[in-house]
């Protein structure tokens, strides 16, 4: 099977037909996650949604798997911001990144805040966030 650079391909489609069956699915969530009309749901299946994502960093995944997952949740985290509640998603950020016990892992949370930075630019000046 022929290696593909991510970065190189043109749309979303040829990226979408190259990777596994998870990634794939992980794609569906985070598209499904950054829809407006989905944002009450993901508000009231937070709990849900952020133990399945965070499950992942610790599955036998491939990194690409746990790197779109660790996105999934920075948009998750998005929304929790948009809808007023920061401090949920800040506690089950840190205390993730404080249990995890490998670096590589404890490398998915903080691409999750990064995520969450970049889907929330106006929330960095922001004072509750302090």
């Amino acid at each position: 099977m022929r290696k593909y650079d991510k970065h190189s391909l043109n749309n979303s489609a040829q990226l979408y037909v190259l990777c596994t069956a998870a990634e794939k699915l992980l794609f569906q969530v985070s598209e499904s996650i950054s829809h407006p009309d989905n944002r009450g749901y993901i508000r009231r299946a937070t709990d849900v949604l952020c133990d399945a994502i965070v499950d992942v960093f610790y599955a036998k995944h491939g990194d690409p798997v746990k790197k779109e997952s660790s996105f999934a949740l920075g948009r998750v985290g998005a929304v929790l911001a948009e809808q007023g509640d920061y401090d949920k998603f800040r506690r089950l950020l840190w205390e993730g990144h404080a249990k995890a016990k490998k670096e590589p892992q404890q490398v998915h949370f903080l691409r999750a805040l990064t995520s969450f930075l970049r889907a929330r630019p106006a929330l960095v000046a922001d004072e509750e966030i302090r």
